[in-house]
């Protein structure tokens, strides 16, 4: 289901807002480009990355959340603008993404388990919250730039990658998890 017209090519769907629910069972592959222009996009299916993934609601600040699990070694860009990025089930478990790039979002959240080569957030102005145990295998690893943050189960880079938290003035880094990052 989409409001607005639909316009591009070369995997670009340019829509006003999307939902999306596969019929049957499986996953989405999906690989290309969605913009909306007057809200945000829900996917209520597993996801599979077979190509990147780029990501643009800025335009209407809307939010963009996966209700499912996600999979697939590619990249993944947002730029929400003012609008949240929810990941309700698992991300990577089962084929870890490559680089995760959001420029710019108000909250992000990942409820479960995130594995990834690398996680970077250049601006966020809400709270990153990682719910579940989070692993990155890059060199570059995890860079979070945002007001806040809440870690609530286990952070690990590998690869050389450094965790590096880059807070608001008067934000909060908040553990809820027992042991070291």
């Amino acid at each position: 289901v989409f409001s607005g017209a639909t316009s591009g090519s070369g995997g670009t769907l340019r829509v006003g807002s999307l939902s999306t629910t596969r019929i049957g069972s499986g996953s989405i592959s999906f690989g290309g480009t969605i913009i909306t222009d007057t809200g945000g996009v829900e996917v209520h299916s597993p996801v599979n990355f077979i190509g990147n993934g780029v990501f643009d609601t800025s335009a209407a600040g809307g939010d963009f959340h996966f209700y499912d699990t996600v999979d697939g070694a590619r990249n993944a860009t947002f730029t929400l603008g003012a609008g949240n990025l929810y990941f309700d089930e698992a991300v990577g478990s089962t084929t870890p993404l490559s680089a995760i790039i959001i420029n710019s979002a108000n909250n992000f959240t990942a409820t479960k388990s995130f594995a990834a080569a690398s996680i970077v957030q250049s601006a966020g102005s809400g709270t990153t919250t990682f719910g579940g145990a989070v692993a990155t295998t890059g060199s570059t690893g995890i860079q979070i730039t945002t007001a806040s943050v809440v870690r609530g189960a286990s952070i690990t880079t590998t690869g050389t990658g450094p965790v590096t938290f880059a807070l608001a003035s008067g934000g909060t880094l908040t553990s809820v998890a027992a042991g070291n990052m």
